[in-house]
């Protein structure tokens, strides 16, 4: 099959989105979103759909050690550089008896989190 261009600036376009909406909390919307989009056959067969449904997984396992090397992937790297600083940040919040013992806040579902609080300006 030809290289498509097309496919590639969808493809990048929604694990950027997924990435985003990850960022601000919205980790059910991001697993349906990626489950819609996965409707498209030649979008299911890219290293990026494969690298989002693997970020998500990781997630609704809780599993951090998965979910941070998913975001070592090179997919996450060469996102626009505003999207791929937030993607080196995420992480899995932390349970909520270790959150609680260090005087943090307690997680409500499952959230994202940034390592260091940091405003990031995307205009």
């Amino acid at each position: 099959m030809p290289f498509d261009c097309r496919v590639c600036c969808v493809s990048v376009a929604v694990v950027a989105r997924q990435v985003l909406r990850m960022h601000t909390g919205d980790w059910e919307v991001a697993s349906e979103e990626l489950h819609e989009f996965e409707q498209l056959e030649r979008f299911a067969r890219t290293e990026e759909c494969l690298a989002a449904n693997e970020l998500v997984a990781a997630w609704e396992d809780g599993d951090a050690e998965k979910f941070a090397a998913t975001l070592k992937k090179n997919v996450f790297k060469y996102l626009l550089n505003p999207v791929a600083v937030i993607a080196r940040k995420l992480k899995l919040p932390a349970e909520e008896g270790a959150a609680a013992g260090s005087g943090g806040k307690k997680s409500k579902g499952k959230k994202i989190v940034l390592e260091e609080e940091e405003e990031i300006d995307l205009r």
